[in-house]
């Protein structure tokens, strides 16, 4: 068996390519899986600030965060991905598609969602059909026809939480059980949208101030509203700020 294994090494070898990255470079880290929970593989785009082949130092833009990362848990990051494909809800509602993680992050991104009917008709036509055509705009089962996705497209000067700020006061392992897996993602579809992430309440005066969070004991009427984390994902998903009372948190006493 030994020497099989060796065997198996050496020819796997043959092909191992060794990746290297300069200072500067935009990488992706590849982020702790959660059994049984839907949650991104990798982190967003981070930059490489210090390289000591296979160890990499990254730092986090949003919160200057530096991470001490082996080569084997980064990606190289480009901006080349133009869509997103996913299945149709099904043969009758072709313009309807499954809300997923993947889904609210290309809604969040501008990025036109199509059917994988797209690549099927490609490849059976053996040319590239063009995509509009196979394009879901119409919404999804959980939120019905709002044409968010479409409506994420539309040129506009400020983001969709351009002037809020978030406090985050879910529990870090528990932000958003339907879809998120911790609060990463949070914060990535906050940034992406234009939104911002406050400590507490005196660092930003200026902004409407949001809490994400689940069942608190309430410290005080100094915010705007305080939401389940569900608010700010019915909202990308939708492409637009919705109600709070639908997602409005009930304190203890």
């Amino acid at each position: 068996m030994k020497n099989n294994q060796q065997r198996y090494k050496k020819n796997f070898d043959k092909n191992r390519r060794d990746i290297y990255y300069n200072v500067g470079d935009q990488v992706l880290k590849r982020l702790t899986s959660f059994p049984s929970k839907l949650s991104a593989l990798y982190s967003h785009p981070m930059t490489i600030i210090k390289q000591q082949h296979p160890t990499y130092w990254i730092q986090d833009p949003n919160d200057q965060q530096i991470f001490q990362v082996h080569v084997s848990q980064l990606r190289p990051f480009d901006e080349t991905t133009t869509h997103l494909i996913t299945d149709s809800l099904d043969e009758n509602t072709p313009l309807v598609c499954p809300l997923t993680l993947k889904v609210i992050q290309a809604t969040a991104r501008h990025l036109p969602i199509i059917s994988i009917q797209w690549l099927v008709a490609s490849i059976t036509h053996q040319i590239i059909v063009p995509s509009q055509i196979y394009e879901i705009f119409l919404g999804d089962p959980t939120y019905g026809y709002h044409g968010g996705f479409l409506r994420s497209r539309i040129p506009r000067s400020q983001g969709l939480f351009q002037g809020i700020a978030f406090r985050l006061e879910c529990p870090e392992q528990h932000g958003c059980q339907a879809i998120l897996a911790d609060n990463r993602a949070l914060r990535e579809l906050i940034y992406l949208c234009g939104g911002t992430i406050v400590d507490d309440s005196n660092q930003n005066q200026s902004s409407t101030i949001i809490v994400l969070c689940n069942e608190i004991k309430q410290q005080g009427h100094i915010y705007t509203a305080y939401v389940k984390p569900e608010w700010l994902l019915a909202s990308i998903a939708q492409y637009n700020l919705q109600p709070f009372q639908q997602f409005s948190v009930h304190f203890s006493s």
